[in-house]
């Protein structure tokens, strides 16, 4: 659930042969070629990591965030950050996933993880 109320789902596919957890639909694991099934996952997640792109491989948008998320369910996930007016974030604090772009995952803070 993203901040304004609305809903949005993270579709994830997990491979009954490793284990590992996949982003993006496909039939078979690229890892080690087994039988994927999708299931849905909360998007709430922990900061692990990040840093401050100032010169992005594209011309887009910067500087951003980009976010090394722990997400419930799911492992680790690399992703944008959405801008805060209040800062950084902190190691650890609480995320969310509010959607995909072109550039893959977003993430936003919760309220209470705000500096």
């Amino acid at each position: 659930v993203t901040a304004s109320g609305e809903s949005v789902s993270l579709t994830v596919y997990r491979c009954g042969e490793c284990g590992r957890t996949h982003f993006g639909s496909a039939s078979v694991c690229p890892h080690c070629g087994g039988s994927l099934s999708a299931g849905d996952v909360s998007g709430r997640g922990r900061v692990h990591s990040f840093t401050r792109v100032h010169v992005g491989a594209s011309a887009g948008e910067s500087p951003y965030l980009l976010v090394l998320v722990d997400l419930e369910g799911a492992g680790k996930v690399l992703g944008r950050l959405e801008e805060q007016s209040e800062g950084d974030p902190t190691l650890g604090c609480s995320v969310f996933f509010s959607g995909l772009s072109d550039e893959g995952p977003r993430f936003q803070m919760e309220d209470s993880a705000k500096k």
